[in-house]
């Protein structure tokens, strides 16, 4: 199943950063984490240490709280790999919002979608 990821970095409202990539044979739940690991990693990339992430998948924002549980042994290593990579910032949060709120990233994915099917 091919896949897109995408994610924006403002800084003071101005967009600074984007990425879109495609991913192949992973779930919708995997693509959100992969999604939000790549974001950390521009982020460290990028020395923007003391951050607010936002996230439109309400399962991923409650699985890294530990609000939910994690059953799935690939969703567990992609949980890990993600709080390794949160560690690394200074100060961060992570809060669930709706995709009408979330635009700009869900116009990225898509492009990263349309990457996949080339």
């Amino acid at each position: 199943k091919t896949a897109g990821i995408g994610g924006v970095i403002y800084s003071n409202g101005s967009e600074i950063s984007t990425f879109s990539d495609p991913l192949f044979e992973k779930t919708n739940n995997e693509s959100e984490y992969l999604a939000l690991i790549k974001g950390v990693e521009v982020l460290i990339e990028l020395n923007l240490l003391n951050v607010e992430i936002f996230s439109d998948s309400e399962l991923v924002v409650k699985q890294v709280s530990g609000e939910y549980k994690i059953k799935n042994e690939r969703m567990k290593k992609l949980n890990f790999h993600l709080k390794n990579k949160l560690h690394q910032l200074h100060n961060w949060s992570l809060t669930h919002v709706k995709r009408d709120k979330n635009i700009r990233a869900d116009e990225l994915s898509k492009e990263g979608l349309d990457k996949a099917k080339i």
